[in-house]
């Protein structure tokens, strides 16, 4: 499943409802559901690998440089940016750490199976489908068919169907596969093009890459660690980046060993007469394996290091492996997964201020987010019934801080609001905050 992007009102303030957020995810996996005709299998990442550390580093940053921007366009109230307003939002959200256990009751709901990962879910993806436990894969994330998985799906559109389908044979025959001179080194061509791990180097473009992949297939691991260590001595790097401070030829090689053998959850029967069944966790028992066999001559005690763990990885689970598998408890502890009381305020305040989610005077009426809007007239009893008009609704609540202003009244805060725990399905009527809230009932506590 990975990160929700733009997930609106629940990552921007934790003292309203996710059901922004929820309501999004819960309607494709729904669509899913309902037109596939098969079981789905929802899976969540675990723990982030080490070596992308550096670009949650550069996501802070941004994130930063999103607020200064932010604060100069309400400081200064220029009208008519509210696409931007909203897009430079977006860039400063974080994910409550509960939310994955709101949708993962969802699925439930839905008769969804959910598993967790131990670490990236595209690998334990590939490997699921390995084992003939998952027929397709639905994601956008193109390291699946570097991995080795096939028959992937993506840019699904969720409304008409539409979408694209990959065949492993059929990808493996084009010119730029190499006409399937390229089929047994993949990781390398991610590599040289640039991936989640090792960002591709200044010039290499399409052309450039194959001259590249046609030497590196043509020659033995020694010639091809003499040929990464040349191009790390005399190529050009991306300009300030700061996850470069490793060399090229160290990060490339982690690079490579990482989409070749990255940790996985494997499944084995409990009996040799009983067949794995994702539904039954007593059918199985699992192990943290490589996803391929470890290359020789590099030995199991290498293989932490080799893909930039710099340990073994199943030393960064404290939890049993069964109870990560099936989203019983967090990757990182042995803490059962739950939803929260109360979200952590653990971020600066200024990220709560600069994304304009509840009202708040230091940001102009315009800029206000849909959601801070319907809290405002709520609170007032100025319920909107039918289609959401955000423009009525600014004239609406202009009218009501004048109203607030000339009296000399303090507007009263929005109170929290908490889901009552039905959903959708139930057979009463939703309670509708300005045309939102169509996956869920909400009530004020």
């Amino acid at each position: 499943m990975g990160t929700q992007s733009g997930a609106a009102v629940f990552d921007m303030d934790p003292e309203v409802p996710l059901f922004d957020a929820l309501n999004g995810v819960v309607k494709d996996l729904r669509f899913l559901k309902v037109t596939c005709q098969k079981d789905v299998v929802a899976v969540f990442d675990g723990r982030a690998h080490p070596m992308k550390g550096s670009e949650e580093s550069s996501r802070e940053q941004h994130r930063r440089d999103s607020i200064v921007a932010l604060n100069s366009i309400y400081e200064e109230d220029f009208p008519g940016l509210y696409d931007r307003v909203k897009k430079l939002r977006t860039t400063i959200v974080y994910r409550r750490v509960d939310f994955a256990v709101r949708i993962a009751d969802e699925c439930k709901k839905l008769g969804i199976k959910v598993i967790q990962a131990p670490f990236e879910a595209d690998w334990q993806l590939v490997e699921l489908q390995r084992a003939g436990l998952i027929d397709n894969i639905l994601s956008s994330d193109g390291d699946l068919f570097v991995l080795g998985g096939d028959r992937i799906i993506s840019e699904l559109n969720y409304h008409s169907g539409a979408c694209c389908f990959y065949q492993r044979d059929n990808i493996l025959t084009r010119i730029s596969m190499g006409r399937g001179d390229y089929s047994g080194e993949l990781h390398a061509l991610s590599c040289f093009l640039g991936n989640d791990y090792v960002n591709r180097l200044d010039g290499n473009g399409p052309a450039r890459v194959r001259e590249l992949m046609a030497s590196f297939v043509s020659v033995n691991h020694q010639a091809r660690e003499q040929m990464i260590r040349t191009i790390s001595s005399t190529r050009k790097w991306k300009k300030d980046d700061e996850s470069f401070a490793i060399d090229f030829y160290d990060k490339f090689w982690r690079a490579y060993y990482l989409h070749v053998c990255p940790p996985v959850i494997r499944l084995h029967a409990s009996s040799d007469d009983e067949m794995i069944d994702l539904d039954k966790p007593a059918s199985y028992f699992a192990t943290l394996e490589p996803l391929n066999p470890i290359p020789t001559p590099i030995s199991r005690d290498q293989w932490g290091h080799i893909i930039g763990f710099d340990c073994n990885p199943a030393s960064l689970l404290t939890g049993e492996l069964e109870k990560i598998f099936t989203l019983e408890v967090l990757p990182l502890t042995d803490i059962p997964m739950h939803c929260l009381d109360q979200p952590l305020l653990e971020h600066p305040p200024h990220y709560k201020i600069a994304h304009g989610a509840t009202p708040d005077d230091h940001i102009p009426l315009q800029y206000w987010s849909d959601w801070a809007l319907s809290v405002f007239l709520n609170e007032r009893g100025m319920r909107i019934r039918g289609k959401y008009d955000r423009q009525n609704s600014i004239r609406i609540a202009k009218r009501l801080l004048s109203l607030r202003d000339s009296i000399g009244a303090r507007a009263p805060q929005p109170r929290e609001w908490k889901a009552d725990h039905k959903t959708a399905y139930d057979e009463e009527e939703p309670l509708c905050l300005a045309g939102h809230g169509e996956f869920f009932h909400w009530s004020s506590e």
